[in-house]
């Protein structure tokens, strides 16, 4: 984000999701059917004349939109089956979280729900918090590098990790098995590091999973 607490979106996505309704006498609109901000809190800023969406506001709105648009669904098919808790439906809970978290106010934090959760399905405030991109990256499901055996007789087969933006051969190894094995080992040791330089500017939940994160090998055969 270019300045605290605001961000340049696209908003068709959710322009196009606005749904009316009437909650205590007032006028509300709901986002993806599920969303409701009751006004209490700022959505948007005048910058330069122009009318700016609120860092908030972009959250909010973008986390419904992963749960809830089927056109972001369609397109991004890992997200079906997630969804938001009923606390963050309402803008002004969101907003409010917001503003406690280790990492809102930081460039280039993300918010996520997965470390926490350990790849679970729901947006809370117990599975989110903000983490700086470079962790995020880290902590999704899946090897940089599995290769298939470089010929069927040989079964030699080559795994590689990927540590501050650069990959790295982790060797070649007789089963997928042994080769992911070693992924596994080199990647809990890579989230320990991250933890440790991050440890000061991410919160203390954040530290300790990663040092105790759980990576599942899907490669139970040989």
């Amino acid at each position: 984000y270019a300045a605290r607490g605001h961000s340049k979106v696209n908003w068709l996505f959710i322009a196009a999701h606005f749904q009316t309704t009437i909650n205590q006498g007032i006028k509300m609109k709901k986002i993806f059917h599920v969303g409701h901000n009751d006004k209490q809190r700022k959505t948007h800023d005048i910058i330069n004349g122009k009318k700016v969406a609120r860092k908030e506001y972009q959250l909010w709105g973008s986390m419904l939109k992963r749960c809830y648009c089927p056109y972001w669904l369609n397109e991004n098919p890992t997200y079906i089956d997630c969804y938001v808790d009923e606390f963050f439906h309402s803008y002004t809970n969101f907003y409010d979280w917001c503003q406690d978290q280790v990492g809102f106010d930081f460039q280039h934090y993300h918010i996520d729900k997965d470390l926490l959760s350990n790849n679970g399905k729901i947006y809370s405030p117990e599975t989110c918090l903000f983490l700086p991109r470079q962790i995020n990256i880290a902590i999704k499901p899946h090897a940089e590098g599995v290769d298939a055996p470089s010929a069927p007789k040989t079964k030699i087969f080559h795994i590689t990790i990927t540590r501050h933006g650069i990959t790295k051969s982790l060797g070649w190894f007789k089963t997928r098995k042994g080769s992911y094995a070693a992924y596994i080992l080199a990647k809990k040791e890579y989230l320990k590091e991250l933890a440790s330089l991050y440890r000061n500017c991410i919160d203390k939940r954040a530290y300790d999973a990663l040092i105790s994160f759980d990576i599942k090998n899907p490669f139970t055969m040989d």
